[in-house]
């Protein structure tokens, strides 16, 4: 070696140790487990480096020594997931208030806006995928912390069908500027909006356009018979499925009966929204009916994916039974002025309105379920108490036969008390495990099964380059259900906050 090789190989030498000693910028959680659905066991010991809002080491090598103290987490004894991912949720609405009631008491509801996407990260959703309108899209994500929000644009509904079907006049269309034209309704459509500007390809090329991560269509004709909405044709979402698969985006299928299960299956849709409540003639049967198990089959084997929001239906249950406000883990997320209004006469209307739909329905329910409604809410207690155990059924059916499961929580369902925001989700969590899906198939669906159906490929599992959201817990998730409510830590693309930072106020 020369003399002049001799120096560069010490120069060289002397770079390399000087940036291995360097210290880092970033944080350094050291010696925890990792838990990651894309791995067969669980990672003990592990040291995980973020830079950069960046998963950039995952091993058992010693690196304590390149960094400050005031930037290593001690993980010894604890979890590392990724964060969860809630597929289902609608940004624009406040629990327990209608426009106008919030409009009336401006303190209330700018105290939840600020609480907002705090609560959804108390409970260690740092991902949210709105699947309606996306008017708050931005309202949310101009907060100074708040999860990460992906959104569908605006569903494709069906002109005068499901999603316009409680507004009125023409500002409906307006409302709704991804709207499928339907020539069964063009006397009602204003003529300003042509059926060109509203085809399925025009529409789901708008939501392309509009970075749109999904497509939201409908089947809902009206809650199990109670109204009678126009419904879209097969014809119409197997051209919505064929556009949407030229842009790569999933077709989400709002669907909770056992028509729109069938409609799902014939339109070839990515995601049925919803667990199958409605069971249309057979509501009330005694066990599963052999037709809706062979729908649920052949749904399975097609490879479809399922988001049962069992919480839609415990949520009403506990709208009729009052006694939700007694929960004592309200206080986590409700902001302390929402939840006293809670507790005050004007908060009752939505119950209200509730027990009207139950009494405006009365003969309508009564032959169905031979439930005599009246003012005992006993009576309307027994009918959602059959459609709970009907989603209860197809949950563990699902279950039991292997299917993909999706996690969403569809918060709010309604503009009840009784979904509360991030605790919902939480609920949810229990519901599914309650009804028969194991703590891995848990797991997964809230985290790898949505971030693959999503195609939200940075996240989803803990992976070298991959975005660091991710939760520090106490409990292993893959072995106790108490592990999703002993959350101790939230990073969110790298920063790393105390869950107690977003407990509300």
């Amino acid at each position: 070696m020369t003399n002049k090789q001799f120096l560069c190989f010490l120069l060289l030498s002397f770079c390399l140790n000087s940036c291995n000693n360097k210290e880092h910028q970033g944080i350094l959680i050291s010696n925890i487990i990792v838990v990651s659905g894309q791995n067969k066991n669980i990672l003990k010991n592990q040291n995980v480096v973020i830079e950069n809002g960046k998963i950039k080491y995952i091993g058992t090598g010693d690196l304590s020594r390149k960094f400050p103290k005031d930037s290593i987490i001690d993980g010894t004894g604890k979890y590392l997931t990724p964060g969860l991912i809630d597929g289902h949720v609608h940004l624009f609405q406040i629990p327990g208030m209608n426009p106008n009631i919030a409009k009336k008491n401006p303190q209330i509801r700018d105290a939840f806006w600020e609480q907002m996407p705090k609560s959804y990260l108390y409970y260690g959703f740092t991902t949210l995928i709105e699947l309606g309108p996306n008017y708050a899209v931005e309202k949310v994500s101009a907060s100074p912390v708040h999860p990460d929000i992906y959104h569908c644009d605006n569903p494709l509904t069906l002109a005068n069908g499901y999603g316009m079907t409680f507004d009125e006049g023409e500002e409906r269309y307006e409302d709704h500027p991804n709207f499928l034209y339907d020539e069964r309704q063009k006397n009602d459509i204003p003529q300003k909006y042509t059926p060109l500007d509203h085809t399925p390809k025009a529409v789901v090329k708008r939501v392309a356009e509009n970075e749109g991560s999904l497509i939201k269509v409908h089947y809902e004709d009206g809650f199990g018979g109670i109204f009678n909405w126009p419904t879209p044709t097969e014809k119409m979402i197997r051209e919505v499925v064929k556009e949407a698969g030229t842009y790569n985006l999933p077709v989400v299928l709002h669907a909770n009966s056992l028509k729109g299960y069938r409609f799902g299956l014939k339109t070839n849709v990515d995601i049925l929204a919803h667990g199958l409540w409605h069971w249309g003639g057979y509501d009330n049967s005694q066990t599963m009916p052999a037709e809706i198990m062979a729908v649920l089959d052949s749904l399975i084997a097609a490879g479809k994916k399922f988001m049962p929001t069992i919480q839609v239906i415990y949520s009403e249950r506990s709208a009729l039974e009052r006694d939700f406000l007694a929960n004592d883990e309200l206080k986590n997320t409700v902001p302390k002025l929402l939840l006293d209004w809670y507790h005050t006469p004007q908060a009752a209307w939505y119950f209200e309105e509730l027990n009207q739909l139950y009494d405006g329905n009365a003969a309508l329910i009564s032959a169905k379920f031979s439930i005599p409604i009246n003012e005992d809410e006993t009576n309307k207690l027994q009918v959602i108490t059959i459609y709970k155990k009907q989603i209860d059924a197809t949950v563990q059916y699902l279950a039991r036969n292997g299917a993909k499961i999706l996690f969403g929580s569809d918060t709010p369902s309604s503009p009840s008390m009784t979904n509360p925001i991030g605790y919902n989700g939480h609920l949810e969590i229990l519901n599914l495990y309650h009804n028969g899906l194991s703590l891995k198939k848990l797991f997964e669906a809230l985290t790898l099964n949505n971030s693959e159906a999503f195609n939200l490929k940075d996240i989803g599992t803990i992976e070298i380059n991959k975005k660091a959201n991710l939760l520090i817990l106490d409990k292993n998730p893959l072995e106790t259900i108490e592990a999703y409510n002993s959350i101790e830590t939230v990073i969110l693309n790298g920063k790393v906050y105390e869950r107690s930072v977003f407990k509300a106020k």
